[in-house]
């Protein structure tokens, strides 16, 4: 590596150590929301027609644009348990589910990891219709994790050709963890096998952890921030299906999100083309736009286009964030792929209960 390049890479790591002391913290993200349902809503475990579901979903961040692109990945799954002692013929059910996230961003591995454990249960409000009221929780424990190795300082130097000299710069531990927690409420009816609607609210964070990497006593430099606040974070979604004939229906979804200085909202709608039985196939796709906030700044952020291919429990879903504002001035490569799979067992297509996709 040139010296040219190694004090580069001093200079982003002095930017790099500033921001994750001095700004506040966003979460992982991703624009298929409702294939990653526990990460919308803890009340969404058990949230689906069948008996058990498994998931996986990964987000790759402009890639062509950096040499260095963030990435994101999550698995998970959740098992339900009808309780027939409630009602026989609409029974309350309970649920039981489990989701790891990894997150790693550009330079130095600065990544995060995070396995959470949820649980919810789901009330029957009436014996005829399909109409439940659920609440939900997660607790979650959650590791940061930056890679000192490969970093560069400018005592390094040997005042010739090298940084080959050990630096006195004294940093905090690497990695360090801290608990996660959050509560939801879901709701949906089903008044008919023409329409389907469905809401909910989430709040995660609520304890508002400190996720600097100089939060404790004994950090070197006592002028030094110390407290980097992941805020908590509030999420709003209503969604509806309107069945317009045996092969095809239609979708229109909100989503609203806010996190301390930074809000975000997602319009837009999915459709379905195929049959509805179980052991046939669909298609769907779909469009939503994404302006956002960011501290003061409103901006529309994103058109997302939507596709997924659907055969018998088993769903494959992509997408693509079109970027609409000026990130940098070369747009080239500033796009987002997610990728995701789905899979239901004992799947049953008789209720929409939430969004697969």
């Amino acid at each position: 590596m040139s010296l040219h390049s190694k004090f580069c890479y001093w200079i982003c790591f002095s930017f790099l150590a500033a921001t994750v002391n001095t700004s506040f913290a966003q979460d992982q993200h991703f624009s298929q929301f409702f294939a990653a349902p526990l990460n919308l809503n803890p009340a969404l475990a058990g949230s689906f027609n069948g008996s058990f579901r498994i998931g996986a979903i990964y987000r790759d961040q402009w890639r062509v644009a950096l040499e260095n692109p963030i990435s994101t990945y999550g698995i998970g799954g959740d098992i339900k348990y009808p309780l027939t002692f409630t009602n026989k013929k609409n029974p309350d059910f309970a649920a039981i589910g489990f989701q790891f996230f990894g997150d790693k961003a550009a330079l130095y591995d600065l990544s995060t990891n995070q396995l959470s454990v949820f649980g919810a249960y789901h009330k029957a409000l009436d014996k005829r219709t399909k109409q439940f009221l659920s609440a939900g929780f997660q607790l979650g424990i959650a590791q940061k994790n930056i890679n000192y190795e490969d970093l560069i300082f400018a005592d390094q130097f040997n005042n010739l050709d090298a940084y080959s000299l050990e630096s006195s710069e004294n940093l905090p531990v690497n990695n360090f963890a801290y608990g996660d927690f959050g509560l939801g409420l879901h709701y949906t009816i089903s008044p008919s096998k023409f329409f389907n609607f469905n809401t909910g609210y989430s709040l995660v964070h609520f304890h508002t952890p400190n996720i600097s990497f100089y939060k404790n006593d004994d950090a070197i430099n006592p002028n030094l921030e110390k407290e980097n606040i992941l805020y908590s974070k509030s999420s709003f979604y209503i969604n509806s299906e309107f069945k317009i004939t045996d092969v095809f229906s239609i979708s229109p979804r909100v989503l609203f999100m806010t996190q301390g200085p930074h809000q975000e909202l997602n319009v837009g709608s999915s459709f379905r083309f195929g049959n509805t039985q179980a052991t046939q196939k669909a298609l769907h796709l779909g469009a939503f736009l994404r302006p956002v906030r960011d501290f003061d700044k409103y901006a529309l952020d994103a058109l997302v286009l939507l596709t997924g291919y659907e055969y018998n429990s088993l769903l494959i879903g992509m997408s693509y964030d079109l970027n609409l504002r000026d990130l940098v001035s070369d747009q080239k490569g500033i796009g987002i792929f997610e990728l995701s799979i789905t899979y239901i067992g004992d799947y049953e297509n008789d209720f929409n209960f939430c969004p697969k996709f």
